[in-house]
């Protein structure tokens, strides 16, 4: 009698490990940072609004990029702040093509939140993507992890949680703002100006 090729012990070991991996397939696995981890990592955080997004094409026409324009409200680890600052997201629509990037922050004119960013030659990107934005909602600032999985470190290597998975609780403009400049005041670094 000969074995079909699902029922073969074989074959099952190689497709069931894929198996497990399918709910990762629509998520970026990225560390998971915490404000105080993001707030390091940045070279910017800002709270401020979307003014302005527009898709543009990389140099070499492979790939399509956002370049947002964000109005500065407060700056929160930076000496000087510009009244605008210039972050560039992968993907978008563009010349009736689009391409989407799992896990970056899903950006639009109006939007408000803190962002916490480093630079990338003469703009900015977000810092863990999706993780380094928090979005402004009616119960506070939201972070949208939804197409993160998120690596937490063990001893033992690194723990993955499904995407969607860890929902954070909103936290209020006062509190994020509190941990942030805790981190910049540790690290001895210049007090925050209003743009």
């Amino acid at each position: 009698m000969r074995r079909s090729a699902l029922t073969h012990p074989v074959r099952w070991s190689l497709i069931w490990p894929l198996l497990l991996l399918a709910p990762l397939a629509r998520a970026s696995v990225v560390v998971a940072l915490s404000v105080e981890d993001l707030a390091r990592r940045s070279d910017l955080v800002v709270l401020g609004q979307v003014v302005s997004l527009q898709a543009i094409w990389a140099s070499d026409r492979r790939h399509i990029y956002r370049r947002v324009v964000v109005r500065v409200e407060e700056s929160w680890k930076v000496g000087a702040c510009p009244e605008e600052v210039e972050v560039v997201v992968p993907g978008g629509e563009l010349d009736g093509l689009g391409e989407k990037v799992v896990g970056e922050p899903a950006l639009a004119a109006g939007m408000r939140g803190v962002f916490f960013l480093e630079r990338a030659g003469t703009t900015h990107r977000f810092v863990g993507l999706a993780q380094g934005f928090f979005e402004a909602s009616p119960e506070g600032l939201v972070q949208r992890t939804e197409e993160l999985a998120l690596a937490h470190p063990s001893a033992r290597g690194f723990a993955i949680s499904p995407h969607g998975a860890e929902a954070a609780s909103p936290m209020s403009v006062s509190a994020l703002r509190a941990r942030v400049l805790a981190v910049a005041h540790a690290a001895g670094e210049a007090a925050p100006t209003a743009p």
